[in-house]
């Protein structure tokens, strides 16, 4: 991780000097990230320095994962099918359960409440199809800054979709400013497996497969909230036809800027599925399946390391089966940075917003151009 460099020493040969560096353009910011997988809310509170020369470092202060209940879990996993009057309320009942949860994680943590910039929230992802210009996230709401009396950075992904974009992958910036010195490439593990990294002189990302989603689907079949360790794909064996069918899916032939969302994974991974009995066989090839889709990118573009994060870098498991297929260097930092770097990623897109600086990439997403993307409700 990380530190806030505070300040310069200089020694003569009678006395030391301490130069401290003014911390001007420090901010403190709460991240929060909800992701497809719905295993619960990331918050992290996190300091940010740019320095004269315009890099970034940060410190992480604290950080939580607040579960959801199964039954809310699964209420938010149904959004798409509510009428309008429903969704919009359960879009301001989401928001104010991350105003709380900001509340909450402030008073456990003991933080200044006057040192907090500004929340930057991602949101529920509940619609993304961007080739529809149609992207939209809930917990967005004003009430969130209205109820948490902190200004509130969200709705990330609609203007780069009004751009021409995909309006995902968002996290590369913060690879490209916060950890471009770590790996070759960049490797997120959540619901879906998305990657960035340099190509050309640019920044590019994409979603690579499903991930997260497709073994949680089975491990709620089987009674779990989650597959630990990989524990239901050890238990079959790898079924070549279903290999080839699932990496014989369109998506997989598309160049970049592409993403996936739910509906792909419902309407074309899983009718796949369908085909074949033994679920045992049935998860564990699927777990081939995206360890090849990801080794398969990482050795085209020549990627010699990686640097893993998301739910997906635990499982011991799957790491088994990238590692024999990638032929490069796998890294995974330490659980603060697995669990919560897309939250801190959030945190530093919010703060790029608010100082009127390109937080979405346009060489990552396919817009238009490079821009600050978010809307900002100030707090009451």
């Amino acid at each position: 991780m990380s530190s806030l460099k505070t300040s310069i020493y200089f020694e003569n040969k009678n006395e030391r000097t301490i130069l401290a560096i003014i911390m001007e353009k420090k901010q403190t910011m709460i991240g929060l990230m909800s992701g497809t997988s719905l295993d619960g809310l990331d918050i992290v509170c996190v300091s940010f320095l740019e320095s004269s020369n315009g890099d970034y470092d940060f410190e992480v202060h604290c950080s939580e994962t607040i579960p959801y209940t199964n039954d809310f879990a699964l209420r938010l996993a149904n959004c798409s099918h509510l009428n309008a009057e429903a969704f919009c309320l359960i879009d301001r009942e989401l928001s104010l359960y991350f105003a709380e949860s900001v509340n909450e994680f402030i008073i456990r943590n003991n933080i200044n409440r006057s040192s907090i910039t500004a929340v930057a929230s991602h949101g529920q992802t509940i619609f993304h199809q961007p080739e529809k210009g149609l992207t939209v996230q809930i917990g967005n709401h004003c009430s969130a800054a209205f109820r948490s009396e902190l200004t509130w950075v969200c709705d990330f992904r609609v203007q780069d979709v009004v751009l021409g974009g995909n309006g995902a992958p968002l996290v590369p910036i913060g690879d490209a400013l916060l950890f471009k010195d770590k790996a070759a490439a960049f490797l997120n593990l959540g619901g879906f497996s998305n990657i960035s990294f340099q190509y050309n002189n640019n920044w590019i990302a994409f979603d690579i497969s499903p991930m997260n989603l497709v073994f949680n689907y089975f491990a709620r079949k089987n009674g779990k909230t989650y597959d630990r360790g990989g524990e239901l794909g050890r238990k079959g064996r790898l079924n070549n036809s279903l290999f080839e069918a699932l990496n014989d899916l369109e998506y997989y032939k598309q160049i970049f800027p592409k993403s996936l969302g739910i509906e792909w994974l419902e309407k074309h991974f899983f009718s796949c599925l369908t085909n074949f009995e033994n679920e045992n066989d049935i998860i564990t090839s699927c777990y081939h399946h995206v360890a090849f889709q990801i080794s398969k990118t990482l050795n085209e573009y020549e990627l010699n390391s990686v640097f893993v994060t998301g739910g997906g870098a635990k499982n011991s498991y799957f790491i088994e089966l990238l590692e024999s297929y990638y032929d490069g260097q796998i890294i995974i930092p330490e659980n603060q940075i697995i669990e919560f770097k897309e939250a801190i990623i959030f945190a530093f897109l919010g703060l790029l917003k608010l100082q009127g600086k390109p937080n979405v990439l346009a060489s990552v997403t396919g817009a238009l151009n490079d821009h600050s993307t978010g809307i900002v409700y100030n707090q009451f």
